[in-house]
C-alpha cells in the first residue's frame, strides 16, 4: 500500500514552519518559523525565524532573525538581528544587529553592530561598531568603532577609534585614535594620536602625536609633537604665525593665525584662525574657526566653526557648526549644527541641528531637529522634531511645496482636503478655520481676518451666528 503525503504551504505560529515560494512567489513564515521566496519572490520570517529572499527579492527576518535579501534584493531584520543584502542591494541590522549591502549596497548597523558595504557602498557601525566600506566606499565607525574605506573610500573612527581608508582615501581617528591613509591618502589622529600618510599622503598628529608623511609628503606635529616628512616633504608647527601662498601655493598659520592659499592652493588655521583656499583648494579652520573651500574644495570647521565647500565639495562643521555643500556634496553638522547639501546632495544635523538638502536629497536631523527635503526627497528628524518634504512629500494624495495636508495643500498647508498658504482647516481655508475661514481665522463655517466665530464673523470678530 502506498501512502501519500501532503505538504502544507504554511506552518502555524511558533512551529519553524517553511514556506517556499517559486519563481516570483512569496514565502511566509510563522514565530520562529522560515520563510523562503523564489526568484524576485518576498521570504518573510517572523520572531526569531529566517526570511530569505531570491534574486531582486526580499528577505525580512523578525526579531534575533535572519534576512537574506539576492541579487538587488532588501535584507531586513529586527533586534540582534543580521539583515544581508545582494548586488545593489540593501541590509540593515537591528541593535547589536549585522547588516551586509552587496555590491554598490548599503549596509547599516545599530548598537554595537556591524554594518558593511560592497563596491561603491555604504557601510556604518553604531557606538562601539564597525562600518566597513568596499571599494570607493564610505565606512564610519562610532564611539571606540572601527570605520574602513576601500580604494577611494572614506573611513571614520570615533573615540579612540580606528579610521582607514584606502588608495586616495581618507583615514581619521578620533581621541587617541589611529588614523592611516593610503597612497596620496590623508590620515589625521586625535590627541596623543597617530597619523599615517602613504605616498604623497598627509599625516597630522595632535598633541603629543606623531605624524608621518611619505614621499613628496607633507608631517606635521603639535605641542611637544614629532613631524616627520619623507623626501621633498615639508613638517612645520607655528603659535601666532602667519603663513601666506599664492597660485598652487601653501599657506599655513598656528594658533590664532592666518593661513591664506591661491588657486588650487592650501590654506590652513589654527585656533580662532581662519584659512582659505581657492578653486579646488583646501581651507581648515580650528575651534572658532572659519574654513572655506572653493570649487570641489573641501572646507572644514572645528567646534562652533563653519566650513563650507563648493560644488562637488565636501562642508564639515563641528560643535555647533555650520557645514554647507554644493552640488551633489556633503554638508555635515554637529550637535546643535547647521548641514547643508546641494542637489541630491546630503545634509546631516546633530542634536537639536538642522539638516537641509536640494531635489532628490536626504536631510536628517537630530532629536528636536528639523529635516528638510526637496523634490521627491527625504526629510528625516528625531524627537519632537519636525520633517518637511517639497513635491510629492509628506501628504496623502497631493500636496503642494513643503506641505503637509492629508489630501491637497498648499504651501506649508496642514489639512484633511484643500489648503493654501500657511492653511490648519480640515476642509477649505486659508487658515485655521474648520470648514471656510479668512486669513488666519479660526470659524467653524465662515470667516474673515482674524475671527473666531461660530458661523460668520467679521475681521477680529467672535460671534454666534453673524
Amino acid at each position: 500500500m502506498i501512502t501519500l503525503f501532503t505538504t502544507q504551504s504554511k506552518q502555524e505560529a511558533g512551529g519553524n514552519g517553511e514556506d517556499g515560494g517559486g519563481e516570483n512567489g512569496n514565502g511566509n513564515g510563522g514565530k520562529k518559523g522560515n520563510g523562503e521566496g523564489g526568484e524576485n519572490g518576498n521570504g518573510n520570517g517572523g520572531e526569531n525565524g529566517n526570511g530569505n529572499g531570491g534574486k531582486n527579492g526580499n528577505g525580512e527576518g523578525g526579531e534575533t532573525g535572519k534576512g537574506n535579501g539576492g541579487e538587488n534584493g532588501n535584507g531586513e531584520d529586527g533586534e540582534n538581528g543580521k539583515g544581508e543584502g545582494g548586488e545593489n542591494g540593501k541590509g540593515e541590522g537591528g541593535e547589536n544587529g549585522k547588516g551586509e549591502g552587496g555590491e554598490n549596497g548599503k549596509g547599516e548597523g545599530g548598537e554595537n553592530g556591524k554594518g558593511e558595504g560592497g563596491e561603491n557602498g555604504k557601510g556604518e557601525g553604531g557606538e562601539n561598531g564597525k562600518g566597513e566600506g568596499g571599494e570607493n566606499g564610505k565606512g564610519e565607525g562610532g564611539e571606540n568603532g572601527k570605520g574602513e574605506g576601500g580604494e577611494n573610500g572614506k573611513g571614520e573612527g570615533g573615540e579612540n577609534g580606528k579610521g582607514e581608508g584606502g588608495e586616495n582615501g581618507k583615514g581619521e581617528g578620533g581621541e587617541n585614535g589611529k588614523g592611516e591613509g593610503g597612497e596620496n591618502g590623508k590620515g589625521e589622529g586625535g590627541e596623543n594620536g597617530k597619523g599615517e600618510g602613504g605616498e604623497n599622503g598627509k599625516g597630522e598628529g595632535g598633541e603629543n602625536g606623531k605624524g608621518e608623511g611619505g614621499e613628496n609628503g607633507k608631517g606635521e606635529g603639535g605641542e611637544n609633537g614629532k613631524g616627520e616628512g619623507g623626501e621633498n616633504g615639508k613638517g612645520e608647527g607655528g603659535e601666532n604665525g602667519k603663513g601666506e601662498g599664492g597660485e598652487n601655493g601653501k599657506g599655513e598659520g598656528g594658533e590664532n593665525g592666518k593661513g591664506e592659499g591661491g588657486e588650487n592652493g592650501k590654506g590652513e588655521g589654527g585656533e580662532n584662525g581662519k584659512g582659505e583656499g581657492g578653486e579646488n583648494g583646501k581651507g581648515e579652520g580650528g575651534e572658532n574657526g572659519k574654513g572655506e573651500g572653493g570649487e570641489n574644495g573641501k572646507g572644514e570647521g572645528g567646534e562652533n566653526g563653519k566650513g563650507e565647500g563648493g560644488e562637488n565639495g565636501k562642508g564639515e562643521g563641528g560643535e555647533n557648526g555650520k557645514g554647507e555643500g554644493g552640488e551633489n556634496g556633503k554638508g555635515e553638522g554637529g550637535e546643535n549644527g547647521k548641514g547643508e547639501g546641494g542637489e541630491n546632495g546630503k545634509g546631516e544635523g546633530g542634536e537639536n541641528g538642522k539638516g537641509e538638502d536640494g531635489e532628490n536629497g536626504k536631510g536628517e536631523g537630530g532629536e528636536n531637529g528639523k529635516g528638510d527635503g526637496g523634490e521627491n526627497g527625504k526629510g528625516e528628524d528625531g524627537e519632537n522634531g519636525k520633517g518637511e518634504g517639497g513635491e510629492n512629500g509628506n501628504g496623502k494624495n497631493e500636496n503642494g511645496d513643503v506641505g503637509n495636508g492629508m489630501d491637497e495643500g498648499g504651501v506649508k498647508g496642514y489639512s484633511t482636503d484643500t489648503d493654501v498658504d500657511y492653511g490648519d482647516g480640515t476642509d477649505e481655508g486659508a487658515d485655521p478655520g474648520k470648514d471656510t475661514g479668512g486669513e488666519n481665522g479660526n470659524g467653524k463655517y465662515h470667516g474673515e481676518n482674524y475671527m473666531q466665530g461660530e458661523y460668520e464673523g467679521g475681521k477680529n470678530h467672535r460671534g454666534d451666528n453673524k
